[in-house]
């Protein structure tokens, strides 16, 4: 069981973390240096999960992703299946939550670091994907990392909103966090002290690892 529910959780946080990846970095390098009405949208929007409770976060997808939902009716039609009570809908969840974490903070490190080197290759003939990919990204890498094991070790604890749309069916949408609740709701210690002890050993592998890239090159 308890192999089964951290198999799942490692599942739907590597795959939110992909996507988070993708769409916070992205977004952060787009929207760093604007100003005007629509990054100030994209960042209130970003930041709604943060501010709001994970079980709200959760009853809003339920709602978008339920059968008489926006987008859980079109995909029912198209594929003539449920996206609620799947690790995908586990996965969205989690996505949703860790996805403003690496938007913040690679936001904060693309603002930091030295533009001159950027500038300097602009003016010798280098267009943004080469600038981005040779300069930028190598210049951002240790915080773009350090943003990345944040939104994982987010995605990893979700639970409020995970509940709400994945469920708790064990082999199939059961994380270490449902797992550990419904272990103690049961009133069985020794699982959840094995759950627990799981879950700290996976938060130690990521500490020390953020610890690791964060003091890279500092001495």
């Amino acid at each position: 069981m308890i192999i089964s529910a951290l198999l799942i959780s490692l599942k739907m946080s590597i795959v939110s973390i992909i996507a988070s990846s993708i769409v916070g970095i992205g977004l952060a390098r787009l929207f760093f240096r604007r100003r005007g009405s629509l990054k100030s949208l994209v960042d209130n929007l970003l930041l709604v999960p943060v501010f709001l409770p994970p079980s709200i976060v959760g009853y809003a997808l339920l709602v978008v992703l339920g059968r008489n939902g926006v987008i859980g009716r079109l995909f029912y039609e198209l594929f003539n299946a449920g996206i609620i009570f799947t690790w995908q809908a586990g996965a969205i969840a989690t996505f949703i939550m860790s996805v403003p974490i690496v938007y913040q903070n690679s936001k904060a490190t693309f603002i930091s670091i030295d533009h001159n080197c950027e500038e300097a290759a602009k003016v010798d003939g280098a267009n943004k994907l080469q600038i981005f990919t040779l300069i930028t990204l190598p210049m951002s890498m240790k915080g773009l990392l350090t943003g990345i094991i944040l939104g994982f070790a987010r995605a990893f604890g979700e639970f409020g909103a995970t509940l709400m749309v994945a469920g708790n069916i064990p082999g199939s949408t059961q994380s270490l966090p449902t797992a550990m609740y419904y272990a103690v709701e049961g009133g069985d210690r020794l699982l959840a002290n094995q759950i627990f002890a799981a879950v700290l050993g996976v938060s130690f592998l990521l500490i020390v690892l953020f610890n690791h890239i964060s003091h890279r090159n500092e001495y």
